[in-house]
Protein backbone atom coordinates (compact mmCIF):
# COMPACT_ATOMS: atom_id res chain seq x y z
CA UNK A 1 0.00 0.00 0.00
CA UNK A 2 1.28 3.45 -0.95
CA UNK A 3 1.33 6.48 1.37
CA UNK A 4 -2.00 8.26 1.71
CA UNK A 5 -2.09 11.92 0.68
CA UNK A 6 -4.28 14.59 2.25
CA UNK A 7 -7.09 15.91 0.08
CA UNK A 8 -10.15 18.15 0.19
CA UNK A 9 -13.52 17.67 -1.52
CA UNK A 10 -15.41 20.80 -2.57
CA UNK A 11 -19.13 20.58 -3.42
CA UNK A 12 -22.16 22.82 -3.96
CA UNK A 13 -25.96 22.58 -4.00
CA UNK A 14 -27.27 19.14 -3.17
CA UNK A 15 -23.79 17.56 -3.32
CA UNK A 16 -25.49 14.45 -4.71
CA UNK A 17 -22.38 12.79 -6.10
CA UNK A 18 -20.38 13.25 -2.90
CA UNK A 19 -23.26 12.13 -0.69
CA UNK A 20 -24.09 9.18 -2.93
CA UNK A 21 -20.49 8.01 -3.21
CA UNK A 22 -19.77 8.10 0.50
CA UNK A 23 -23.15 6.73 1.53
CA UNK A 24 -21.75 3.40 0.37
CA UNK A 25 -19.84 1.98 3.32
CA UNK A 26 -17.21 0.39 1.10
CA UNK A 27 -16.04 3.87 0.06
CA UNK A 28 -15.43 5.14 3.57
CA UNK A 29 -11.71 4.36 3.27
CA UNK A 30 -11.65 7.06 0.57
CA UNK A 31 -13.09 9.83 2.77
CA UNK A 32 -11.47 13.27 2.41
CA UNK A 33 -9.58 15.04 5.15
CA UNK A 34 -11.91 18.03 4.76
CA UNK A 35 -15.18 18.79 2.97
CA UNK A 36 -15.73 22.36 1.76
CA UNK A 37 -19.33 23.29 0.96
CA UNK A 38 -20.72 26.55 -0.38
CA UNK A 39 -24.41 25.67 -0.65
CA UNK A 40 -27.33 26.82 1.50
CA UNK A 41 -29.10 23.54 2.28
CA UNK A 42 -29.10 22.81 5.98
CA UNK A 43 -29.87 19.10 5.56
CA UNK A 44 -26.93 18.72 3.19
CA UNK A 45 -24.65 20.47 5.68
CA UNK A 46 -25.66 18.01 8.39
CA UNK A 47 -25.14 14.98 6.15
CA UNK A 48 -21.72 16.12 4.92
CA UNK A 49 -20.62 16.96 8.46
CA UNK A 50 -21.71 13.51 9.60
CA UNK A 51 -19.49 11.92 6.97
CA UNK A 52 -16.21 13.48 8.12
CA UNK A 53 -17.06 14.95 11.53
CA UNK A 54 -18.01 18.49 12.51
CA UNK A 55 -14.41 19.71 12.76
CA UNK A 56 -13.57 18.56 9.23
CA UNK A 57 -16.63 20.08 7.56
CA UNK A 58 -16.28 23.71 6.48
CA UNK A 59 -19.17 25.82 5.22
CA UNK A 60 -18.32 28.88 3.12
CA UNK A 61 -20.41 31.95 3.92
CA UNK A 62 -19.50 34.91 1.66
CA UNK A 63 -18.80 38.25 3.29
CA UNK A 64 -18.35 40.27 0.10
CA UNK A 65 -19.23 40.16 -3.58
CA UNK A 66 -15.54 39.72 -4.49
CA UNK A 67 -15.19 36.75 -6.86
CA UNK A 68 -11.77 35.98 -5.34
CA UNK A 69 -13.14 35.51 -1.83
CA UNK A 70 -14.03 31.85 -2.22
CA UNK A 71 -10.72 30.86 -3.81
CA UNK A 72 -8.76 32.62 -1.08
CA UNK A 73 -10.89 30.89 1.58
CA UNK A 74 -10.38 27.50 -0.06
CA UNK A 75 -6.63 28.05 -0.49
CA UNK A 76 -6.28 28.90 3.21
CA UNK A 77 -8.31 25.84 4.12
CA UNK A 78 -6.10 23.54 2.05
CA UNK A 79 -2.92 25.10 3.36
CA UNK A 80 -4.13 24.70 6.96
CA UNK A 81 -3.88 20.91 6.66
CA UNK A 82 -1.11 20.85 4.03
CA UNK A 83 -3.48 19.22 1.57
CA UNK A 84 -1.97 17.69 -1.53
CA UNK A 85 -4.97 18.03 -3.85
CA UNK A 86 -8.64 18.93 -4.34
CA UNK A 87 -11.61 17.15 -5.92
CA UNK A 88 -14.14 19.65 -7.21
CA UNK A 89 -17.90 19.07 -7.55
CA UNK A 90 -18.87 22.69 -7.02
CA UNK A 91 -20.13 25.65 -9.02
CA UNK A 92 -17.49 28.22 -8.11
CA UNK A 93 -14.80 29.13 -10.66
CA UNK A 94 -11.45 28.70 -8.92
CA UNK A 95 -9.07 31.62 -9.33
CA UNK A 96 -5.80 33.25 -8.42
CA UNK A 97 -3.09 31.79 -6.23
CA UNK A 98 -5.06 28.60 -5.63
CA UNK A 99 -4.50 27.65 -9.29
CA UNK A 100 -0.76 28.29 -9.23
CA UNK A 101 -0.09 26.76 -5.81
CA UNK A 102 -1.93 23.55 -6.68
CA UNK A 103 -1.30 23.32 -10.42
CA UNK A 104 -1.91 19.78 -11.63
CA UNK A 105 -3.53 18.82 -8.32
CA UNK A 106 -7.03 20.29 -8.76
CA UNK A 107 -9.47 17.77 -10.25
CA UNK A 108 -12.87 18.80 -11.61
CA UNK A 109 -15.70 16.35 -12.37
CA UNK A 110 -17.94 17.59 -15.19
CA UNK A 111 -21.07 15.87 -16.60
CA UNK A 112 -20.22 16.07 -20.30
CA UNK A 113 -17.67 14.74 -22.73
CA UNK A 114 -15.40 17.76 -22.81
CA UNK A 115 -14.55 19.79 -24.78
CA UNK A 116 -18.23 19.50 -25.73
CA UNK A 117 -20.78 21.27 -23.49
CA UNK A 118 -18.68 23.10 -20.88
CA UNK A 119 -20.23 25.19 -18.14
CA UNK A 120 -23.51 24.80 -16.27
CA UNK A 121 -26.42 22.52 -17.24
CA UNK A 122 -24.13 20.35 -19.35
CA UNK A 123 -26.49 17.37 -19.56
CA UNK A 124 -29.35 19.59 -20.71
CA UNK A 125 -27.03 21.21 -23.24
CA UNK A 126 -26.08 17.81 -24.68
CA UNK A 127 -29.67 16.54 -24.89
CA UNK A 128 -30.89 19.75 -26.51
CA UNK A 129 -28.10 19.49 -29.09
CA UNK A 130 -29.13 15.92 -29.94
CA UNK A 131 -25.88 14.33 -28.78
CA UNK A 132 -25.68 10.59 -29.46
CA UNK A 133 -23.34 10.06 -26.50
CA UNK A 134 -23.50 11.42 -22.96
CA UNK A 135 -20.90 11.13 -20.26
CA UNK A 136 -18.52 12.64 -17.77
CA UNK A 137 -15.02 14.06 -17.72
CA UNK A 138 -12.48 14.43 -14.94
CA UNK A 139 -9.91 17.05 -15.83
CA UNK A 140 -7.26 19.29 -14.32
CA UNK A 141 -8.51 22.76 -13.43
CA UNK A 142 -6.87 25.71 -15.13
CA UNK A 143 -7.76 29.39 -15.52
CA UNK A 144 -10.49 28.65 -18.07
CA UNK A 145 -13.93 27.12 -17.61
CA UNK A 146 -13.73 23.33 -18.13
CA UNK A 147 -10.67 23.78 -20.36
CA UNK A 148 -8.02 21.87 -18.38
CA UNK A 149 -6.26 18.70 -19.49
CA UNK A 150 -8.63 15.72 -19.67
CA UNK A 151 -7.66 12.82 -17.40
CA UNK A 152 -10.46 10.28 -17.95
CA UNK A 153 -14.02 10.01 -19.25
CA UNK A 154 -17.07 7.74 -18.99
CA UNK A 155 -19.44 7.35 -21.94
CA UNK A 156 -23.02 6.10 -22.35
CA UNK A 157 -25.54 6.13 -25.21
CA UNK A 158 -28.03 8.99 -25.03
CA UNK A 159 -30.84 6.55 -25.88
CA UNK A 160 -30.33 4.96 -22.45
CA UNK A 161 -30.84 8.26 -20.62
CA UNK A 162 -33.95 8.71 -18.48
CA UNK A 163 -32.76 10.90 -15.58
CA UNK A 164 -29.72 12.93 -14.57
CA UNK A 165 -28.44 10.22 -12.23
CA UNK A 166 -28.00 7.90 -15.22
CA UNK A 167 -25.13 10.15 -16.23
CA UNK A 168 -23.96 11.39 -12.85
CA UNK A 169 -23.52 7.98 -11.22
CA UNK A 170 -20.99 7.19 -13.94
CA UNK A 171 -18.68 9.62 -12.18
CA UNK A 172 -18.17 7.09 -9.39
CA UNK A 173 -15.55 5.05 -11.31
CA UNK A 174 -13.84 8.30 -12.32
CA UNK A 175 -13.75 9.34 -8.67
CA UNK A 176 -12.13 6.04 -7.78
CA UNK A 177 -9.65 6.42 -10.63
CA UNK A 178 -8.44 9.65 -9.03
CA UNK A 179 -8.94 8.71 -5.37
CA UNK A 180 -7.46 5.23 -5.12
CA UNK A 181 -3.84 6.36 -5.74
CA UNK A 182 -4.34 9.43 -3.53
CA UNK A 183 -5.52 7.18 -0.69
CA UNK A 184 -2.68 4.71 -1.19
CA UNK A 185 -4.48 1.97 -3.14
CA UNK A 186 -3.80 0.50 -6.57
CA UNK A 187 -6.26 0.98 -9.44
CA UNK A 188 -7.94 -2.12 -10.77
CA UNK A 189 -10.24 -5.05 -10.19
CA UNK A 190 -13.98 -5.07 -9.68
CA UNK A 191 -13.90 -2.22 -7.18
CA UNK A 192 -13.83 0.40 -9.93
CA UNK A 193 -17.34 -0.40 -11.15
CA UNK A 194 -18.82 -2.15 -8.09
CA UNK A 195 -20.96 0.89 -7.14
CA UNK A 196 -22.91 0.80 -10.40
CA UNK A 197 -26.09 -1.08 -11.11
CA UNK A 198 -25.37 -4.36 -12.92
CA UNK A 199 -26.82 -3.10 -16.20
CA UNK A 200 -24.52 -0.03 -16.13
CA UNK A 201 -21.24 -1.89 -15.97
CA UNK A 202 -20.78 -2.09 -19.73
CA UNK A 203 -20.26 1.68 -19.96
CA UNK A 204 -17.08 2.74 -21.76
CA UNK A 205 -14.21 4.38 -19.88
CA UNK A 206 -11.08 6.03 -21.18
CA UNK A 207 -8.89 4.18 -18.71
CA UNK A 208 -7.99 0.52 -18.51
CA UNK A 209 -8.70 -1.66 -15.49
CA UNK A 210 -6.05 -4.05 -14.23
CA UNK A 211 -6.43 -7.07 -12.02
Amino acid sequence: MMIRKKFVVYCSGGASRVRGFYSLGKNRDLLPDLIAYDGNREAVCHELASLVGETRFHHFMPNTSDKMEFSIWLLNLMQSIQADCLLCFGNQILRGELLSQFEGRLFNFHPSLLPAFPGLNAIDQAIKAGAVLLGNTVHHIDAGVDTGEVIAQSVMRAENFSEYEDVLELQFPLMKYVLLPICGFSIGGDRMTSDLREERRDVLYSFQLTE
